[in-house]
């Protein structure tokens, strides 16, 4: 990751059922890159790609 580049973390505060992301599971988001996981399937998709557009210029968090 690039030093200045917006940077979006997510981080599961809690989870229950069979979900695959625990507690604890961290994960950055960029515009082209991504660190960690919080489990994996739609959820992380979705998150990814709501969090790459939180980091574009003139987004509204």
């Amino acid at each position: 990751m690039k030093s200045g580049e917006p940077v979006v973390l997510l981080v599961v505060a809690e989870s229950s059922g069979s979900s695959p992301g625990r507690r604890g599971y961290k994960m950055a988001v960029t515009a082209t890159e991504l660190r960690g996981s919080i489990g994996g399937g739609v959820m992380e998709v979705n998150l990814v790609e709501t969090s790459r557009n939180l980091s574009e210029p003139g987004a509204i968090a």
